[in-house]
């Protein structure tokens, strides 16, 4: 294997920007990599390497021809930043490209740099200048910081490549914490509220219960009973499963996340058989709902509705100040939610003739050809 090249940055401190293509490779500062997640002022579970292991494993069977093209920036010798990509092979609509993006789609937010600055980022972006032949589109989603969408494009004209900024359709709602479920539900419309307590009426009537589980990799088969609930959830339904899709990524997610707290389980229960639940992330002090599936037996008492006030009990009592419902804008989020996260994507190419040719195939003309295959 050659040795990765080492570019310099200009700083006060020497820095540098490391390739990184190899599983060995990212292992190696895997837990470096980790401390940077723990110590960012918005800690991301999306943004480790435990997330990115777990994915790579599963995905890259599904598509061989991908591979880790990821960077690690150290100043001094110590480990201050990683952008974990992959390098796949995107080949629809006549177009085939090398682009360079997250190990997945299934993270709601993603981090431009992982425990680094923007000036930072200034020196990979130089770097993907100086190997323009090597690879043709970086395709970001999920970035959730805002405050670099305005200052991306500049730069990326300063390292002499071609930037786009495209926020996300999709939004995620959510909720900020400032009291027990109680008072919380005192912000929903008087016919919800009645339609909850009611609802939770009938399910203890039915038997049912609600367990907040902190440690989920302690439980015994708990992620075989969540595929089991989620394939009776799908059976008659022409949606994807997708726990029970991926079983072997979610495995390595809770025996990893897990012992880190970084993982809850909510568990709605029927003489300790499963029915219900909702597996999402702890990220500082933020509850994310992540994905949840119940038994359709029990769809009349609106399960995924039943698990909220603990969950908001929950959150208030271990000092969490906000309820993030992840991506998407359904009515029962805007129901519950105080506000909105948005996020949006970045792309970049080379400045030379042939990458802009395919850029203006894949950025304009690809949008156009999916938005006419969707009313056809």
């Amino acid at each position: 294997m050659p040795v990765p090249a080492h570019h310099s940055c200009p700083s006060a401190e020497a820095c540098t920007v490391t390739p990184l293509e190899s599983p060995e490779a990212l292992a190696e500062i895997a837990p470096d990599w980790a401390n940077l997640c723990e110590a960012a002022r918005n800690p991301n579970p999306f943004a480790s390497p435990e997330w990115f292991f777990a994915w790579r494993q599963a995905l890259f069977a599904e598509h061989s021809g991908n591979r880790i093209h990821a960077f690690a920036l150290r100043e001094r010798g110590r480990l201050t930043g990683v952008l974990p990509l992959v390098q796949g092979r995107y080949a629809r609509f006549g177009l085939n490209l090398r682009r360079l993006e997250f190990v997945c789609n299934f993270a709601d937010y993603n981090e431009l740099l992982v425990g680094g600055v923007p000036r930072q980022f200034e020196s990979v972006l130089r770097h993907l200048a100086r190997t323009g032949r090597e690879w043709d589109m970086l395709h970001l989603r999920g970035l959730r910081d805002e405050t670099l969408a305005a200052w991306l494009p500049q730069a990326a004209s300063a390292a002499g490549l071609c930037c786009r900024i495209v926020p996300e359709e999709q939004r995620c709602p959510f909720l900020a914490i400032d009291g027990p479920a109680e008072k919380l539900m005192e912000r929903l419309p008087a016919s919800a509220r009645a339609n909850l307590r009611r609802r939770a009426s009938q399910a203890r009537a039915a038997g049912l219960t609600v367990r907040i589980v902190r440690e989920p990799h302690k439980e015994p088969l708990l992620l075989e009973k969540m595929i089991a609930v989620e394939e009776m959830k799908h059976r008659d339904k022409s949606t994807p499963r997708f726990i029970g899709r991926y079983p072997a990524a979610f495995h390595a997610l809770f025996q990893k996340m897990g012992p880190r707290g970084w993982l809850y389980a909510a568990l709605l229960e029927k003489d300790s058989a499963l029915v219900g639940y909702q597996l999402g992330f702890l990220s500082g002090a933020r509850l994310w709902d992540y994905t949840k599936a119940y038994d359709p037996a029990y769809a009349r008492l609106a399960p995924g509705t039943l698990l909220m006030p603990p969950l908001l009990d929950f959150a208030y009592e271990s000092g969490l100040d906000e309820y993030d419902f992840l991506c998407g804008e359904e009515p029962y989020k805007k129901l519950w939610s105080t506000g909105y996260h948005s996020r949006f994507q970045l792309l970049v190419w080379p400045a030379h003739l042939g990458a802009k040719m395919r850029a203006f195939l894949y950025n304009d003309l690809r949008p156009a050809l999916r938005r006419m295959v969707r009313r056809g």
